[in-house]
């Protein structure tokens, strides 16, 4: 057999010894070859080992040559994926006086191993399958660098292919390259989730001091609440993080049953603009198993927005003293009411859903549409009504840019009401209130584009910049 010569900094092996393995992984790397006896090298190609240069893409990895790292023996290699965090070995409470110490050790040894290689895997983007053979070579290696009795090698090589095939931690799902790290036996508080984008989060277990901390930090405001940001029909949106190798963000986590819906808000986010003040800028989704049941859930990360939806917004306008110049107020929200609109129509999305509650307010100053789960591209509907009562257009068949300009009206009037000092019936002389009535029109063709809208005398008015407008909800 020819002497096979391993390069050890390019190995997934957690324990220190001699690898009997043929090959090195890494992530979208080739597994490589080097026989000193033949001078030859021999690629590896199956499924899992090599990828398109386009899932390379996806994980914002370059395939060009200036990427490669290239080692002394020719063997090029990227380098491997890391994070801030890794799980760590925690032996279980289950009592061990039954077991020999020897045996105990080198068990807890071979779990370590066991965990770190697939934690690798799992950040890698190996599949189930295609993993095994490197979990078994890995374990193997721990085994090979202990001197040991014959029976307890045995013992231990029965025990390395059960566990090799159980693979207990990193989880392949049935959409594309969503997957998850389990936290049993690890120092993981909760669950780490690779997304479609291949990026890394985790959900919040509790809300510490320290979390509270970094959610001032980026929000510029308190955070008194729970792990819990909100809840509805569709399910729960929880505080979660966006891990990456030297620290983390504090995000969102838009969670439920209901895949069809986040899924389909995903795919209407990636088409709006990544740099634009109106939609959110984290929009992963990742689809997962609910531990120890049959049943999945979808996840939807997305920008934290502690400051609460423009419903509540709204109300704390109405009824604050603070505010010095409503009028001013009002033209600057109103117009970025409409622009939020424009711009996701531009893309040819339409909302199909569009009221305060689904108008966030960020930390930047900025009004942010919301919950895309009834969404569509183009002009094609979907079966069944859309919207919310009292924001619904009264047409039976409404195309989907003159439903959403109706509910815009409608939007608009309720800040028309919560702003205006004006007591009882409305007043036709408000040029807020006559853009309510041209977009609330009853004829869907009677209504005007929102560029004509925008261009109106009365946007050409005095607005508050972002951070001035930052302080003044915040002083409400």
């Amino acid at each position: 057999m020819p002497n096979i010569k391993f390069h050890r900094q390019n190995v997934l092996i957690a324990q220190p010894g001699t690898l009997p393995a043929q090959y090195t992984r890494h992530q979208n790397a080739d597994a490589t070859l080097v026989s000193e006896q033949t001078a030859t090298t021999q690629t590896l190609t199956h499924e899992g080992y090599r990828r398109p240069q386009e899932e390379g893409r996806r994980l914002g990895i370059s395939n060009s040559p200036s990427s490669l790292h290239t080692q002394p023996s020719g063997i090029t290699t990227r380098p491997r994926t890391t994070l801030s965090i890794k799980p760590e070995y925690v032996r279980g409470k289950k009592p061990y006086f039954f077991e020999d110490k020897e045996w105990r050790s080198l068990k807890n040894d071979l779990k370590r191993t066991y965990i770190n290689v697939q934690w690798q895997q799992f950040l890698d983007g190996v599949k189930s399958g295609d993993g095994i053979e490197a979990l078994k070579q890995s374990m193997m290696a721990t085994l090979a660098s202990k001197d040991i009795s014959e029976n307890l090698k045995e013992k231990a090589e029965k025990y390395i292919q059960y566990k090799a095939g159980k693979r207990q931690y990193g989880y392949d799902q049935l959409l594309g390259k969503t997957s998850s790290f389990w936290t049993k036996g690890t120092t993981l508080e909760s669950p780490i989730i690779r997304t479609e984008k291949g990026r890394f989060f985790k959900v919040a277990k509790a809300v510490t001091s320290e979390l509270r901390e970094r959610i001032k930090q980026q929000q510029g405001k308190n955070y008194r609440g729970g792990t819990f940001l909100g809840r509805g029909a569709f399910g729960t949106v929880k505080i979660a993080e966006l891990l990456d190798e030297k620290d983390s963000t504090v995000v969102a986590a838009k969670m439920s049953s209901e895949e069809d819906l986040l899924f389909n808000e995903s795919k209407m986010l990636d088409k709006m603009p990544a740099n634009s003040r109106h939609f959110t800028t984290v929009r992963d989704f990742a689809f997962v198993p609910k531990k120890g049941k049959s049943t999945h859930e979808a996840i939807l990360f997305l920008d934290i927005e502690i400051r609460g939806n423009m419903t509540s917004i709204m109300h704390k306008i109405k009824n604050s003293h603070h505010v010095t110049d409503r009028e001013k107020l009002q033209r600057t929200l109103a117009r970025q009411f409409v622009e939020c609109v424009k711009e996701m129509h531009e893309q040819d999305v339409y909302h199909r859903d569009i009221k305060p509650d689904n108008f966030l307010f960020s930390k930047d100053g900025t009004i942010v549409i919301a919950d895309f789960g009834t969404a569509s591209i183009g002009d094609k509907r979907k079966k069944g009504d859309t919207g919310t009562l009292g924001y619904m257009a009264p047409e039976e068949m409404p195309k989907k840019s003159d439903s959403d300009k109706y509910a815009l009206g409608q939007v608009l009037y309720d800040l028309y009401q919560t702003v205006t000092s004006s007591k009882g019936k409305p007043d036709n002389r408000d040029p807020l209130f006559n853009i309510v009535q041209l977009l609330a029109n009853p004829k869907p063709e009677m209504r005007p584009s929102l560029e004509k809208i925008l261009n109106s005398p009365y946007f050409q008015g005095e607005v508050y910049t972002d951070d001035e407008l930052l302080k003044v909800i915040d002083n409400l």
